[in-house]
């Protein structure tokens, strides 16, 4: 079965809209009880953003696979740079020459390398680490693809969701200095299994279109019922186990139906949004 293009879908380019909305509410979270709730429930859209990736990878040619390692490359480096350039005249307004000093003193240490190499947790600015992660991800995605050993990946998947979660809910309390929020939110157990979870629903298109739209809708439901236990559940709220069924969901209900949703104007406002994406979300991290 041929996948659908990103432009023909219409429902996909209206969740992956909401998803961006999502990330800002993850950033920018709302106060008390209730922004905790927004919030276990928000974080289904890196889950999403990791998925859609690997749903559209699949067959490619690695010459586009290139193409899209230049891309995010060319984004990381700006954002990165952007950051740099804003927090050094930030340290020169607030401390002069000893302020700049002082925060790069902080910033370029040997804990924040080995940080960024371990869990992709970019040096300059935290919310970038998607971008390395994804980066990451393709370039794997190259290695699998020569040794075609998709299949092992499909296998050892649950294993690394089961392990983000169990550090999720054990790593708090045993952990001195406290949680982390990149030890759940890296290329390994995160990125690189939804990433995979995308690829596998392209190859099972068929059978998983093939469902009762029903089923589907009953499965996102559960989910977010279950990501409203979760969120008050012991632990960190960087990782809801949750959030993946609930991911799975949508994305395959939007595949089912790629015009589900037939408003123009919702899907216009939302393919400007993801067009601008890649550099607002990160913009808009400097009055988070």
């Amino acid at each position: 079965m041929r996948a659908i293009s990103q432009k023909e879908n219409v429902s996909l380019n209206i969740l992956k809209g909401v998803a961006c909305i999502c990330v800002v509410w993850i950033h920018c979270p709302f106060p008390g009880t209730a922004g905790k709730v927004i919030t276990g429930f928000a974080r289904f859209a890196v889950p999403l953003f990791f998925a859609i990736s690997g749903y559209f990878v699949y067959d490619k040619e690695p010459e586009k696979i290139y193409c899209k390692i230049k891309h995010i490359a060319k984004i990381l480096i700006v954002t990165e740079g952007f950051y740099f350039i804003w927090y050094f005249i930030r340290g020169c307004i607030r401390g002069g020459r000893y302020g700049v000093v002082e925060w790069i003193r902080k910033t370029l240490t040997l804990e924040a390398v080995m940080n960024c190499i371990v869990f992709q947790k970019t040096i300059i600015i935290d919310v970038a680490w998607f971008l390395l992660a994804l980066l990451l991800a393709y370039m794997l995605t190259l290695g699998v693809n020569k040794y075609a050993c998709w299949k092992s990946m499909f296998r050892i998947i649950p294993i690394l969701l089961f392990l983000n979660e169990i550090i999720a809910r054990t790593a708090p309390s045993i952990c001195p200095d406290g949680m982390r929020w990149y030890w759940n939110a890296n290329l390994w157990l995160l990125g690189w299994p939804c990433y995979v979870i995308g690829y596998w629903i392209r190859i099972n298109q068929r059978k998983l279109l093939n469902i009762a739209t029903e089923k589907w809708l009953m499965l996102i439901t559960v989910s977010f019922l279950l990501n409203l236990v979760e969120v008050f559940m012991p632990g960190t709220s960087w990782f809801y186990i949750s959030n993946i069924p609930f991911m799975i969901g949508s994305m395959v209900l939007c595949l089912k139906h790629p015009v589900f949703i037939r408003h123009r104007g919702g899907e216009t406002a939302s393919v400007c949004w993801q067009r601008t994406f890649p550099w607002s979300i990160y913009l808009a991290y400097v009055c988070a």
